[in-house]
């Protein structure tokens, strides 16, 4: 090992075991194995929505896939007694990389309680999957206090990876926030009337967050894609923060910024405890707020590296058990709302492609022909290095003219999806 890998490991060394390296940490016992648990297994077409659940009830949806089409905005909602406990299940969204902003914004993997009319008291909910949803997991009512989200994997989280806006405290153990707009919220909404939560407090530990750049934002189609901070929070009613033993990554500022109360660094007057937290920046210049030393900040090659490396013991620690059955979501970037529809020359085609569990490839199509070869490593385009999959084309190849441009995304397993067609025009 080279003295500048020494380096590396030396400072990530608590990040590392805490996604599953050396020592082994304490977790535990899933709900899953408490006895009496409600069990549903397979392929499920159907929201799973119930209100009045028993205190204790555990539903253990251990491979079961929520396959629901785009009409359906909420996969899972429960409320009902205290203690209750989800463990496991995918909900796998369709909803393609392009879809407005007023769409996504109203999705949910999962939300718990029902706003002003019943709660989840002490709620736990373990080894979930969200995917291309707007939130991952909301905490929806004033009842959920004392909330646990553990071993959770939200991927492609469209808006909050995680809504908690009644302030109420909770712990978030071992999860993988895999792209957000931003990772999570504790910001009232005008119209509620939510209690005070600064004496609460979320913390947050052996966790992995990254923002992710998103096409569909509340800004002009000039500024996408962009997106928001790792907190949406009250500085000033929001709960406290506790947290250890965490990575961060972003390579892009928030669009908003803290006059909108989004903060990259923790919200000023919220944080309680904090120690062993790492955040990689490989945006332009500076992290844009102060990190306080709890945090070591890394960049460039070292902070990409140190990311990919947290990110494959996290994922070999919390492997799938259920076969891949969700296609990519996949739209058309450039041209597209990244880009002018009129072509000319040798010009970058790009598409947006998501997998729940990874792109393989991403192939180019012009009146359903197939353009070049098919595209199998992201991009870093505009911000976004993880979501854009680019081919230099040399428009020239075909005579001046209006064609269909298309592209389509695959899997590792087979599952295909197809952007929808933009109609474009070849003018050399």
């Amino acid at each position: 090992m080279s003295t500048s890998a020494r380096a590396m490991w030396a400072v990530i060394g608590g990040a590392i075991l805490l996604v599953g390296a050396g020592r082994a940490l304490p977790t535990a016992a899933p709900c899953s194995a408490r006895p009496g648990a409600f069990s549903i297994r397979g392929r499920q077409t159907q929201a799973y929505d119930r209100e009045r659940l028993a205190a204790g009830t555990v539903v253990d949806a251990s491979g079961a896939q929520f396959v629901l089409p785009t009409t359906k905005h909420i996969v899972i909602h429960v409320a009902g007694g205290e203690g209750m406990c989800w463990s496991g299940g995918e909900a796998l969204g369709a909803f393609p990389p392009d879809a407005s902003w007023n769409t996504i914004h109203e999705t949910y993997g999962m939300v718990v309680g029902v706003t002003n009319r019943a709660g989840a008291a002490a709620f736990t909910v373990e080894n979930f999957t969200a995917f291309a949803y707007g939130k991952g997991v909301s905490l929806d009512a004033g009842g959920d206090g004392d909330w646990t989200i553990r071993n959770v994997h939200v991927v492609y989280g469209r808006d909050d990876c995680i809504e908690n806006d009644w302030y109420n405290t909770g712990l978030i153990d071992s999860s993988f926030f895999d792209g957000c707009y931003d990772v999570m919220s504790s910001l009232q909404d005008p119209g509620l009337d939510v209690p005070d939560g600064q004496a609460n407090v979320v913390t947050i530990r052996n966790s992995l967050l990254r923002l992710q750049v998103m096409d569909g934002i509340y800004e002009t189609r000039e500024a996408i894609p962009r997106h928001e901070a790792f907190w949406k929070w009250s500085a000033t009613r929001g709960p406290r923060l506790n947290l250890r033993n965490n990575v961060f990554f972003t390579d892009d500022s928030s669009v908003s910024s803290n006059h909108a109360d989004m903060y990259m660094a923790p919200p000023p007057g919220r944080l309680n405890e904090c120690a062993g937290n790492i955040m990689i920046w490989e945006g332009n210049g500076p992290f844009p707020e102060r990190l306080p030393s709890c945090f070591t900040l890394e960049t460039g090659t070292r902070g990409l590296a140190l990311w990919d490396s947290v990110v494959a013991l996290w994922k070999a620690r919390h492997p799938y058990a259920s076969p891949d059955v969700a296609p990519p979501v996949v739209s058309l970037f450039q041209p597209g709302p990244g880009g002018t529809s009129v072509l000319s020359g040798t010009i970058d085609l790009v598409a947006t492609a998501v997998d729940d569990r990874g792109v393989a490839g991403v192939q180019f199509r012009l009146d359903g022909r197939d353009i070049g070869s098919e595209v199998v490593t992201p991009t870093l385009v505009r911000r976004d290095r993880f979501t854009k999959y680019a081919l230099r084309w040399d428009s020239r190849a075909v005579p001046n003219g209006s064609y269909a441009l298309t592209a389509s995304a695959r899997d590792a397993v087979g599952n295909r999806a197809t952007a929808g067609i933009v109609m474009v025009t070849v003018r050399n």
